[in-house]
């Protein structure tokens, strides 16, 4: 008798609120906020026959395929169902934009819900199908049922249904949705909701830990793969010249074990140079390793001022042009027109540095450096003609302690290109690299803020 005295006076409110837009003070708060919306926001109309259809049912499982939310729900909608259908109710998910994607319960409620197309595929959004509990709890955020007239359209009058959102991360996922003729509302429907949500928020989080978990896994052997390569790069580097030095040493302790009287000042000073010209190298490797640490550690922070782009990539090359062609490189440079602007020179020497060194380590041979704008932007272009850079490679390279081939084919610590990166953003610009036409690859800095020509 409760039940039907509070549906008549629903209904008789229902009809004043589309006759003159009042709202009795005994609707409810989140009706009346979801009736204003549909009415003067989404211009729902309440005499709409069915909720639209969104997703045709063949395509449902598609739309799913990726939501994990989707689905977990699945299987809990048909858990849940089965315990619910005796009561005459239909439990459904509906995903973050209301359109329904699984739906169970009791067949002869189902059958009657077909006609006002509550079923897989249809939208049951707030702004498309009026006040309905899945769609105004995905607009609240909040769990809530919807009983009888509070439906802003007529046809879906003669149900009751309660919603609760689905959440993951803190961010609306879905609904979940359970639906009964009127007659058989209880307040015991809009907990069951709520607790249908939280099992599949409760899987739902189960889930993403595992994969936290398999992620921080494979996070972890990648950095002890990436240590061990290091250890590998910088022992074979600080290797590399200790050899000779050491065998610089041992000439001159047998050059001094043979001589009795006199030293040989130029033999001495020969084996004395080498040696000192080897630990200069030892310097050297340190040195890029304290550099390393330091690019790991700390943020690069720019000093800008004005710069000639040009002046400073032909200072850059002039100034290594020896060390280059003892490698093999041979670097020309091509400035087009003016380019100018606010930068930290030295980072920049940096960048060009280390780029350089890339070219002369794994492409010897011609290097074409090309300075140039490119709308608000400067552009250095470092191209090489070696063997390339494979595509699952490109962005690869940029990260810490990765090269393009093996570290068992190529000295260095794996950190030169990342620096590049990282001085490129400290600036806002990017770098990127290309496979040049025909072979080879060009590396692109770009570097925004260049001035306007004179």
């Amino acid at each position: 008798m409760e039940l039907l005295r509070a549906r008549t006076e629903l209904t008789a409110a229902w009809q004043a609120f589309l006759v003159d837009g009042r709202l009795p003070p005994r609707i409810r708060p989140e009706i009346r906020r979801s009736w204003l919306r549909v009415r003067e926001e989404a211009r729902v109309d309440p005499r709409l026959r069915a909720s639209p259809l969104a997703v045709r049912p063949e395509d449902v499982v598609a739309r799913g395929e990726g939501d994990d939310a989707a689905r977990i729900a699945a299987g809990v909608v048909a858990h849940y169902a089965e315990r619910l259908r005796d009561g005459g109710h239909v439990v459904a998910y509906f995903d973050a934009d209301g359109v329904m994607l699984a739906c169970d319960g009791d067949p002869r409620t189902r059958r009657a819900l077909d006609r006002v197309n509550f079923a897989p595929g249809a939208c049951w959004a707030e702004g498309v199908t009026g006040t309905n509990a899945p769609g105004t709890a995905l607009v609240e955020g909040r769990p809530l049922e919807v009983f009888a007239a509070e439906h802003f359209v007529e046809v879906l009058q003669p149900w009751t249904c309660a919603s609760a959102p689905v959440r993951l991360g803190g961010r609306v996922v879905g609904a979940v949705d359970i639906t009964s003729p009127w007659t058989a509302h209880h307040a015991s429907l809009l907990p069951t909701a709520e607790a249908v949500a939280q099992v599949i928020e409760g899987r739902l989080e189960a889930e993403a830990a595992r994969a936290h978990a398999d992620l921080m896994m494979h996070v972890a052997g990648s950095a002890l793969h990436a240590r061990d390569d290091f250890l590998t790069v910088a022992s074979h580097e600080l290797k590399t010249p200790l050899t000779p030095l050491r065998t610089k040493l041992q000439a001159v302790q047998r050059l001094l074990d043979r001589t009795e009287g006199e030293l040989d000042p130029a033999r001495l000073r020969e084996g004395l140079r080498g040696a000192d010209a080897q630990v200069g190298r030892v310097v050297a490797v340190v040195n890029r390793l304290l550099d390393a640490a330091r690019l790991l550690r700390d943020p690069v922070r720019p000093a800008p001022e004005p710069v000639d782009l040009g002046e400073l990539v032909r200072g850059a090359v002039e100034r290594r042009l020896d060390d280059l062609q003892r490698q093999g490189c041979h670097p020309t440079v091509t400035v087009v027109g003016e380019v100018t602007g606010c930068w930290d020179p030295a980072l920049l020497d940096q960048a060009l540095e280390r780029l350089l060194s890339n070219a002369a380590r794994y492409a010897p041979g011609p290097v074409e450096i090309e300075v140039a704008r490119d709308g608000p932007s400067a552009r250095v272009r470092v191209r090489d003609h070696g063997p390339g850079i494979l595509p699952d490679d490109r962005e690869r390279i940029f990260l810490p302690y990765e090269r393009a081939v093996s570290c068992r084919n190529s000295a260095g610590l794996g950190l030169g290109l990342h620096a590049v990166r990282a001085i490129a953003a400290a600036h806002g610009g990017t770098v990127h690299v290309e496979r040049a036409p025909g072979h080879g690859s060009t590396f692109v800095l770009a570097l925004p803020g260049v001035a306007s020509p004179r």
